[in-house]
């Protein structure tokens, strides 16, 4: 049987997001059936974005110029200024003599604003967008917006779907904040539960074996990590990305997002689970922690493709002075849907950043979602794009057991492969403790305490949890584990389509 459904069995994801994430992101939702869309060849479909930033292809100074002083015309007509964000990785390429890629892989940010004063309601990026395709396509063709990335990992009973929030049995509110409380069709098992590891340690890495990069919520603290971790990447001296705010990490704490209640972010610990996953299947493997999603598990675009950009500049930097491990294999577990699927362009801000990682001879492996559909899920839809270097693979979820996908992944003929992701047990911060507490019994005098099982406490540094999010770190581990030795990225490249050959060879 088939596991690449007809067109006609189709779900259109529901899109929805964390209220936490709704005001910092100012999210809004395209809504097919009353955007306007210059582009009448392209059927619009639903999707989430930051609704005052747009994004450019290339630095403001070079590539994104021109559209950048477009832009800043059109929003002076109808009111409004432009604030151009900070170029981030051009100290860091300038410091590795790093000009010409830093240009391929970054992107500009640009935010619109009104005046305290003014009484004009808030401009929308869609309007501006299509404003500007109605009067110059060719630059406008360098401008997207900024999408609402997502975690493809379940939360803490809200039953993420997609990373942000799925369907039946979960309340919706607008269809664009997620409800609290409820679990979707699969149970709360979905979410995460402690759990006990009964294995052996795996042993500390050795200097040579492969780099795999995680970009996610961080890495915690717990026992697997006191070696093989590359904490602090740099390039001569300079850090390529900020350590985690103690106050506001999502692997230390666990509690940023509703301290009130004291409630454990949705998905923290994602990051360390991930990492977990990895070192399980390729203990050889060092670890290169990129901490870009916050604990409630919704990010702009235009902050996963700094991350990208920095693990890029840092890569190149390797390869060129030999003073680091260059990195083989990111893991990506998080995406979104386009609102025009399938139709992406080459100057898209994200392609061009993958186009430049995966050039330079790094396999990236990212997660399908959630969402039960074959709509495409991006970034790991896009491996059919990225046909010129290292692989991009596209990793929907197994259940336990052999032979069939998990009910709440992502498949479709763009899914690459597919690798247990329901249930597992992987590493969680031994220091995520929150406000659920254990049931106590009556005991006898002189008999141990019962109790049920203390919901959020991960002491014991481990638990359980559904998702792509972690189908793709395993075959993430695989490739890693079956990679040769490294060299110039030509043989990256053909060293990583090899390996995932091999992988490929082998479903477990």
């Amino acid at each position: 049987m088939s596991s690449t459904p007809s067109p006609g069995l189709r779900p259109t994801p529901r899109l929805a997001v964390p209220t936490t994430a709704v005001g910092r992101l100012r999210v809004r939702q395209l809504d097919p059936a009353s955007a306007s869309s210059l582009a009448d060849d392209l059927p619009l479909a639903p999707t989430l974005y930051v609704g005052d930033t747009l994004l450019l292809a290339g630095s403001p100074a070079r590539g994104a110029s021109k559209g950048v002083s477009r832009l800043a015309s059109l929003a002076e007509r109808l009111g409004y200024t432009l604030d151009v964000g900070e170029d981030r990785s051009a100290p860091i390429a300038r410091r590795g003599d790093l000009g010409k890629h830093h240009e391929r892989a970054t992107h500009t940010r640009v935010r619109l604003r009104r005046s305290a004063a003014s009484v004009t309601p808030a401009l929308d990026a869609w309007d501006v967008l299509q404003h500007l395709r109605s009067t110059d396509r060719a630059v406008a063709a360098q401008v997207q917006l900024d999408h609402v990335v997502v975690s493809a990992g379940y939360g803490d009973g809200v039953g993420y779907g997609d990373g942000v929030g799925y369907g039946d049995g979960v309340g919706y509110g607008d269809g664009v904040t997620s409800g609290d409380g409820a679990s979707g069709p699969w149970g709360s098992s979905a979410s995460r539960g402690p759990a006990t590891w009964l294995g052996p340690v795996p042993p500390p890495p050795p200097d040579d074996g492969p780099v795999v990069a995680i970009v996610d919520t961080g890495l915690g603290r717990h026992p697997w990590f006191e070696h093989g971790v590359e904490r602090t990447p740099q390039i001569d001296g300079l850090p390529i990305w900020p350590s985690p705010d103690p106050a506001t990490d999502p692997e230390d704490r666990g509690v940023t997002t509703d301290p009130l209640v004291g409630r454990l972010d949705r998905v923290a610990g994602h990051g360390t689970f991930i990492a977990g996953l990895v070192r399980q299947v390729c203990p050889e493997a060092t670890l290169l922690p990129i901490a870009a999603m916050p604990g409630d598990g919704a990010a702009a675009e235009s902050e996963l493709l700094a991350a990208l950009e920095a693990l890029t500049l840092r890569h190149l930097h390797a390869l060129k002075t030999g003073t680091a491990r260059p990195i083989d294999v990111v893991v990506l577990s998080w995406g979104y849907y386009h609102e025009t699927p399938g139709s992406f362009d080459d100057e898209n801000a994200l392609i061009r950043a993958l186009r430049t990682l995966t050039d330079a001879g790094v396999t990236v492996v990212a997660a399908a979602g959630n969402s039960a559909t074959a709509t495409p899920f991006y970034p790991a839809a896009l491996g059919g794009q990225l046909t010129s270097g290292a692989p991009l693979v596209a990793v929907g979820a197994r259940n336990p057991g052999p032979g069939t996908v998990s009910t709440y992944s992502n498949t479709g003929d763009w899914v690459t492969t597919y690798r247990p992701g329901t249930r597992v047990v992987s590493t969680l911060p031994v220091t995520l403790d929150a406000a659920g507490r254990p049931s106590e019994e009556h005991t006898p005098t002189g008999l141990p305490t019962r109790g049920s099982v203390d919901p959020d406490l991960f002491s014991s540094g481990f638990g359980t949890w559904t998702g792509t999010s972690f189908a793709a770190p395993v075959l993430a581990g695989e490739i890693a584990r079956t990679l040769g030795e490294g060299g110039n990225a030509g043989a990256r490249i053909e060293r990583g389509r090899a390996a995932l050959a091999r992988c490929l060879e082998v479903q477990p």
